[in-house]
């Protein structure tokens, strides 16, 4: 195709990027003719149409179409060329796996809509690969949590992300229908309900929440375009930049944008700025770093997680000392599902005890134990203290007995000087990773239990 630039005309009407006219470009066999105007855009198919004579190929006229960008006055449903040449006029298209829209793109902000299609047909697909997994649990039982995090990654990430690297996000609610579909998929992993927080299906699993993700793998291509020699790239960040500069809309502008809506805030670089390797490493940096920073705030400042606060992942050498706000945690790792998820739904205030699931019916003094009705029944109280059932009593028992087995002897006297502080001594069993899986199946025997006895109405005041 080297001889292909020499029927292609260049005239005033041409795209500019940076000074440098951009008639055509070329994706493997497929070829984009771009003009601002019609009658330039018409000698360019003829130039092309000529060059595929000269060398022994055709020109396939049902398989090209027009795309006509921005407010027109006049409406074409056919694009005239040459001798007697056709080419339909579409408003919508899939050009090399992006779905781009000029009907979509006329009705938003600037024309910022092209891509709106797209962020559609990624969330439908993503959505029915995420079903198909659920599928396979019904079949297997639920998959270990480190699976599916794998599978989302390997299977379902790469449709949620698909084009983040060029596609800046500008429409909240075309981002909010790829969001969801995230946040819905690591809720199954993860057992919980959907109305859960969302804080902790990433602090939790170790996944970056996806506003963040896209917007850095788009930062990272950025580096990627000044670091290479791709020039005509280069050209149209430059001219990027200078527009937004001059106070015109451009994709900067739009990036300008996405950063300014993540949650917490990042310094976004001046014009040389985006123009350098280390400025645009500099606000990479403050994106990637900030999504953890901004997550641990969320799940410290919520009490419905105190079980969480102040938690500590192990260091070299295995104390319990480092700070971690995205990690696949240890109890997400226990092997049988039932207990995994009974313990998951405990830490993450998803359980079922009255403390929790009249939350929105009754004040806190008044949702009493359903075995005991003395005490509020809250975790502490089942986990510690509550008497008012027999089987409780003999799961209690089993439980401590287990425990005191597998305990060393500096932890056994660490368990007996918290004695008067039920508090304390609940969140050390809860934190624990030497007996994590004897805890879960506590929580699970106790998740049964409350199952079979339902919370008994209040008596009429």
């Amino acid at each position: 195709m080297s001889d292909l630039p020499q029927f292609i005309p260049k005239d005033c009407d041409d795209v500019t990027l940076d000074g440098m006219a951009v008639t055509n470009v070329e994706q493997a066999d497929d070829v984009l003719l771009m003009s601002t105007s019609e009658e330039g855009l018409r000698q360019k198919i003829e130039g092309i149409y000529r060059w595929c004579s000269v060398n022994f190929m055709l020109f396939n006229e049902t398989k090209s179409v027009v795309l006509v960008f921005g407010r027109s006055g006049k409406r074409l449903d056919v694009f005239k060329w040459g001798d007697g040449g056709e080419m339909a006029v579409k408003e919508e298209v899939v050009y090399l796996g992006f779905h781009l829209s000029t009907k979509a793109a006329a009705r938003s902000r600037y024309g910022t809509g092209i891509f709106r299609r797209h962020y559609d047909a990624k969330a439908a697909t993503a959505a029915r690969i995420a079903g198909a997994i659920r599928g396979v649990e019904r079949l297997t039982g639920p998959l270990p949590v480190a699976c599916c995090t794998r599978l989302y990654m390997a299977l379902v990430d790469p449709h949620l992300t698909h084009g983040a690297d060029v596609v800046v996000d500008n429409n909240a609610k075309a981002l909010l229908k790829l969001i969801k579909v995230q946040k819905a998929y690591i809720r199954m992993a993860m057992g919980l309900h959907a109305l859960s927080s969302a804080t902790v299906l990433f602090t939790e699993t170790g996944l970056i929440p996806l506003r963040a993700r896209r917007l850095s793998l788009l930062i990272r291509f950025i580096l990627y375009v000044l670091e290479s020699p791709a020039e005509l790239v280069k050209a149209a960040l430059r001219e990027s930049v200078r527009l937004d500069f001059e106070g015109r809309m451009s994709w900067v502008t739009s990036l300008r944008q996405a950063v300014a809506g993540l949650p917490y805030r990042c310094t976004f670089p001046d014009p040389n700025g985006l123009l350098c390797v280390d400025g645009v490493t500099a606000l990479l940096g403050e994106v990637t770093s900030g999504v953890g920073v901004w997550l641990q705030r969320n799940l410290d400042a919520n009490e419905t997680l105190s079980l969480l606060h102040g938690r500590r992942e192990p260091d070299e050498d295995g104390a319990l000392t480092v700070k971690v706000p995205l990690k696949l945690r240890y109890y997400l790792k226990v092997a049988h599902p039932g207990y995994r998820r009974a313990l998951t739904r405990v830490l993450l205030s998803e359980h079922k005890y009255a403390v929790e699931i009249l939350r929105w019916k009754r004040p806190f003094a008044r949702r009493l134990c359903r075995f005991c009705g003395t005490k509020v029944e809250t975790v502490e109280h089942l986990w510690m203290w509550c008497a008012g059932h027999s089987d409780l009593r003999d799961a209690r028992k089993e439980f401590m007995g287990d425990i005191w087995r597998v305990a060393s002897a500096t932890e056994r006297a660490e368990l007996m000087a918290l004695d008067d502080d039920a508090g304390a001594q609940l969140v050390m069993l809860l934190t624990s990773r030497d007996w994590v899986t004897i805890v879960a199946s506590y929580a699970y025997s106790i998740e049964r239990l409350i199952d079979k006895v339902p919370i008994p109405r209040e008596p009429a005041r």
